[in-house]
C-alpha cells in the first residue's frame, strides 16, 4: 500500500515540477514584456533583468533534473521502501526550492516595474 501511495505522491510532484518548469518563464517573459512596454528610459536594464532571471530559472532547471536522474538511477533494484521514500523526499525537497525560487523570480521582475514607474513617471 505504502508503494502506491508513493507512486502517486511522485506522480503528483512530476506535474507540479513540469507546471514550474513551463509557467515561471513564461510569467517572468510577461511581466518583462509589460515592463518594457511601460518604461520610458529604463528599458536596457528591463531586458538584462529578464535574461538573468531566465538564465537563473534554465541553470536551476538542469541543476534538479540532473540531481533527480542521478538519484533515481544510483538505487540497485529491486528498491526497499527506505529508497522509495528517499527519492520521494528528494523531489518534495526540490520542488519546494524550485518554487520557492520560481516565486523569487517572478517578484524581482514584478518589482522591477514598480521601480520603472517611480523613477521614468
Amino acid at each position: 500500500m505504502l508503494n502506491k501511495a508513493n507512486d502517486i505522491v511522485g506522480q503528483i510532484l512530476l506535474v507540479v515540477f513540469f507546471v514550474l518548469m513551463g509557467g515561471v518563464p513564461l510569467a517572468v517573459l510577461t511581466l518583462g514584456v509589460i515592463n518594457s512596454i511601460r518604461a520610458v528610459t529604463r528599458q536596457g536594464t528591463i531586458v538584462l533583468q529578464v535574461l538573468a532571471a531566465l538564465a537563473v530559472w534554465v541553470f536551476l532547471t538542469y541543476a534538479i533534473a540532473m540531481i533527480v536522474i542521478v538519484i533515481v538511477f544510483s538505487f540497485k533494484y529491486p528498491l526497499s521502501t527506505a529508497d522509495n521514500l528517499k527519492s520521494t523526499a528528494v523531489v518534495i525537497v526540490g520542488n519546494v526550492i524550485y518554487a520557492a525560487v520560481g516565486a523569487a523570480l517572478i517578484y524581482w521582475t514584478r518589482r522591477q516595474a514598480k521601480l520603472s514607474a517611480r523613477i521614468g513617471r
